[in-house]
């Protein structure tokens, strides 16, 4: 993922079955980052250590490519209002 300001990332990213092969969007990824992070503070004791490393990796890249303060606002959004944005 490449921002406005030329600053590149990559996610890593399982795509699933519920993409059935499709390439995933930039909401598909924005979504899935937020939801992991979610869960990491939500529901921390049911995330293994290795698993909650990865997740805050991926954090830390977010906030890279959209910034501290937006990818928190991300955080509060609804997936609807992901979509709506990317």
């Amino acid at each position: 993922m490449t921002n406005c300001n030329g600053e590149s990332e990559e996610f890593w990213f399982w795509t699933g079955y519920g993409l059935r092969g499709a390439e995933p969007t930039v909401a598909d990824l924005v979504k899935s980052l937020v939801m992991d992070a979610r869960f990491l503070t939500d529901e921390p004791e049911e995330v293994t250590y290795a698993t909650g490393k990865a997740i805050e990796a991926q954090i830390q890249k977010a906030i890279r490519v959209f910034g501290h303060d937006y990818w928190f606002r991300l955080t509060e959004m609804s997936d609807e209002e992901i979509e709506e944005i990317f």
